[in-house]
């Protein structure tokens, strides 16, 4: 499948190395595309929705690393020459394709030089490269983040993300190409999203230019269940990789909430935890501060049995009354770069997974310093 996605990539005056990535189908995909909730959105994301409406057959895309093309006064109107222009250069009707932009708001995209990277990307165009697409739309992110899975059917995946990390499609962008015929692909890319994607936080901080592109050649008839499974995986793997690269990070965190009364239940105090800065703060200098925990907990609308348990990896941390060995919960944190927090209600059937990550020195460093 690999060879029938072409790529291309070239500098376009944004940064001092390739900003630009360029992908051309040879033939059309079916995709699906979900967006951020934030209400002020990039020119790019309001053209591919309007784009998506019109049309869910794609030829071709480009991804602009560097600059959001968002809240500039004429970011829709640059992404709509843009689109036009690579529209032109390939052939193809402007609604089959698709602009993506990422990075610093409020600056102008240099249409000019971007209108010659194109021209550059599309005569350079060969076979897929997950790692090299994932490297040149990266804008802070420290390492590439990709999954390919070969079986009855084929599915590529690559995607940026490390800081501007907060659910309701989480700061990033992922796309992930398939052959795979399944009926109800845009449900289960609702779905999948909601467990990966819209359940990972860095800093609670939406970004205006997320999107996460399902695309698919439709060609192997395959089982929904296995097809959702193989996408959950590629999700999930990504998503934790955006987590663990949050930007200056040295711990991934695990917030499990089970046995509760219902799913939304569980999925809000897991998100009320691990979007706890006091937490992730003192999950960074390896403090035992259980307390942060349960305030956390204790925040949300909903009741907490008196009856809970709260563990750190396989220790019992809290029950009625603390029972933690401070020290070797101590100990847990500072041997372990994965950290698991495990609530368990006693109240019901329902659970969800968080992920997130500590909150260091660096973050506050990149981020004071971004824009300049």
């Amino acid at each position: 499948m690999r060879e029938r996605i072409l790529m291309g990539v070239a500098r376009g005056g944004i940064k001092t190395k390739e900003d630009t990535l360029v992908l051309v189908f040879k033939e059309a995909l079916t995709y699906s595309l979900l967006t951020t909730q934030n209400h002020l959105k990039s020119g790019s994301v309001r053209l591919c929705e309007e784009n998506y409406k019109k049309n869910n057959k794609l030829k071709a895309i480009v991804v602009i690393s560097g600059n959001a093309n968002a809240l500039t006064g004429r970011d829709y109107e640059d992404a709509k020459f843009l689109v036009k222009e690579l529209s032109r250069l390939i052939g193809c009707r402007e609604e089959e394709t698709l602009i993506f932009t990422t990075g610093v708001i409020g600056k102008p995209l240099p249409l000019n030089s971007l209108r010659e990277s194109l021209k550059v990307a599309l005569k350079n165009l060969k076979e897929i490269d997950l790692k090299r697409a994932s490297e040149v739309i990266s804008t802070t992110d420290r390492f590439p983040k990709f999954f390919e899975y070969k079986g009855k059917f084929n599915l590529l995946t690559f995607a940026k993300g490390a800081g501007m990390i907060m659910p309701h499609m989480a700061t990033m962008l992922c796309f992930t190409f398939t052959d795979a015929k399944v009926k109800n692909l845009r449900e289960i890319h609702r779905k999948v999203n909601e467990e990966t994607f819209n359940s990972i936080s860095v800093d609670n901080c939406q970004s205006t230019n997320d999107c996460f592109l399902l695309a698919t050649f439709e060609e192997v008839e395959v089982e929904e269940e296995e097809f959702e499974r193989v996408l959950r995986q590629s999700s999930l793997k990504v998503a934790k990789d955006i987590v663990r690269d949050g930007e200056g990070a040295t711990k991934l965190i695990e917030v499990l909430v089970e046995g509760a009364r219902s799913k939304v239940k569980a999925r809000e105090l897991s998100k009320a935890v691990a979007s706890s800065i006091l937490l992730k703060t003192a999950l960074f200098g390896n403090d035992p501060n259980w307390g942060r925990v349960l305030s956390a907990l204790g925040s949300t609308e909903f009741s907490i049995p008196k009856d809970f348990k709260l563990y750190f990896g396989d220790l019992l941390v809290y029950h009625l009354r603390p029972v933690a060995d401070e020290k070797k919960l101590r100990e847990y944190l500072e041997k372990n770069e994965e950290v698991k927090i495990r609530v368990v209600l006693n109240e019901g059937n329902f659970s969800w997974r968080y992920y997130t990550c500590d909150l260091t020195y660096d973050y506050v460093k990149l981020n004071s310093e971004y824009h300049t």
